[in-house]
This record gives structure tokens, sequence and C-alpha cells, in this order.
């Protein structure tokens, strides 16, 4: 009788124990397949930048910027370095200068300041209509063509086309403008174009 007991219960716990190791086996998948998933899973956080200004909506995500944003900022900065009168000038300069890249900000200072002292000797005004942009958002590059009418005094002179680059730079999620330039060449306007291979034609 006690063997019969015995058996039973060497069976019952024989049963248990396969469906221990089952229910194991498949906490060990389900482990396995979550740990999978993080590995893989996308952790850049994507933030949404939403403007006190009517542009729509722009992201940021880890290293990457919408091309909406770029368009905007490059457009916002462009007004205040290309339309301005001799009284407006010093305080969009100022303006500017707080979002430069560090590593450019001293360049720029140059050559704002520059453009200061023109400004106030010949009494220059000027007003920058764009009228096409170009993103390179990867190179977060912006190309900016429109008229600019430019006065002297109170004299208007006849407006011209021009097309100027803004090259920016990303720290945690803020842009920092690194370069700002006319670009003389409307062919090569990001400037891709090899100088060495100019020079050979």
């Amino acid at each position: 009788m006690d063997r019969a007991l015995y058996d039973s219960a060497l069976d019952d716990t024989s049963v248990r124990l396969r469906r221990w190791r089952r229910v194991a086996v498949a906490l060990l998948a389900i482990d396995l397949l979550l740990s999978l998933r993080l590995v893989t899973l996308d952790t850049h956080e994507k933030t949404i930048i939403v403007p006190p200004v009517p542009f729509g909506e722009f992201w940021v995500r880890g290293d990457q910027i919408s091309p909406s944003y770029l368009e905007a900022m490059a457009q916002y900065f462009a007004g205040l370095m290309l339309t301005y009168s001799p009284a407006s000038f010093a305080a969009q300069k100022d303006i500017v200068l707080r979002h430069a890249d560090p590593s450019a900000h001293g360049a720029l200072d140059a050559q704002l300041a520059e453009d200061g002292e023109r400004i106030h000797r010949s009494r220059l005004s000027q007003v920058f209509y764009v009228a096409q942009t170009r993103v390179r958002a990867d190179h977060l590059d912006v190309v900016l063509s429109g008229d600019l009418a430019v006065f002297v005094g109170q004299e208007v002179l006849k407006p011209r086309r021009a097309s100027y680059r803004l090259r920016f730079v990303q720290r945690g999620g803020q842009l920092y403008v690194s370069t700002f330039q006319e670009i003389q060449d409307e062919s090569d306007p990001f400037g891709d174009r090899d100088p060495a291979a100019g020079d050979r034609g």
C-alpha cells in the first residue's frame, strides 16, 4: 500500500515538474523577446516644438531636426541679419550673437561689427524678401533666395536677386548659427563642388 502511495506521489510530482519546466521555458522565451525588443528599440526622444508664432509644428529627435524647423529658424535669423535700419542693427546683432555657435562666434561678431560700421557710415537700410528656400536637413544647411532692397538715406537702390546660406549646429535640440554667407555661385549653393576641380576647368 505504501508503495502505491509512493508511486502516485512520484507521478504527481513528475507531472508538476514537467508543467513548471514548460512555464520556465515560456518565461525564458518571453525574456529573450523583451531583451531583443529593448536592444532594437529607438530610444531617441522625439521633442515636439510648438513655437509662439503660427508656423506649425516642429520636431527634434536625437540629432535629426525637421526641415520645417530649419526653414523657420533660417528665415528668422536671415530677417535679423538682412532686414534692418541703422537704428535697429545693433540690437539685432546682439540677438544673433546670442544664438551663434561658440566656434563661430568670433568670426560672426567681426563680420557683423564691420557691417554695422558700414551701415551707420552710409546710413544703409535694407529689406530681404524671401522667394525660395532650399533645405538640406542632414547637414543642417539652408539656402534662402530672394530680392534684396537697399536704401541709402532716402534713396532707393534697384533691388537685386541674392541668395544666402545659413549653416547650423544642434545642441540639445537648440539650433545655433555657425555660418552665414552670401552665395556667389548659384550653381553650387551648398558649396559641394571641389574648388580644385573648378580651378582645373
